[in-house]
């Protein structure tokens, strides 16, 4: 029987793929469901039986809108979930390179050696 998947744990996982743990975030939690909501619109469109979850099916996906909520694609599509939105998001800082250089200057925090 298939679980579904829970907004919390897969916003922790992109967290940790995109070296994003620290608060103050660089991605909001919102812009991250976003990207969760674009996800979980293509795996079902792609693969409509991810929606079977215990036996019930959705007519229409909600808005993903808490960190609580529990998504309507069964847990055998977390990991394509997390590679989506971690591809957007990379996606997004290399398109800009104001962006770019913002995300160099979060992620790649390396120290200055003294001279």
């Amino acid at each position: 029987m298939a679980t579904a998947l829970v907004t919390s744990a897969v916003i922790n996982e992109v967290r940790k793929q995109i070296s994003d743990q620290v608060t103050p975030y660089r991605w909001s939690d919102a812009t991250i469901r976003g990207y969760m909501d674009d996800a979980q619109e293509n795996i079902v469109l792609k693969h409509p039986e991810a929606q079977y979850i215990d036996s019930v099916t959705h007519d229409e996906l909600e808005a993903i809108t808490s960190n609580s909520q529990e998504l309507q694609i069964s847990t055998v599509y977390k990991n394509a979930m997390i590679r989506y939105v971690v591809s957007k998001i990379i996606g997004e800082d290399s398109e800009d390179a104001a962006n770019l250089t913002l995300s160099n200057d979060h992620y790649i925090k390396a120290p200055k050696e003294a001279t």
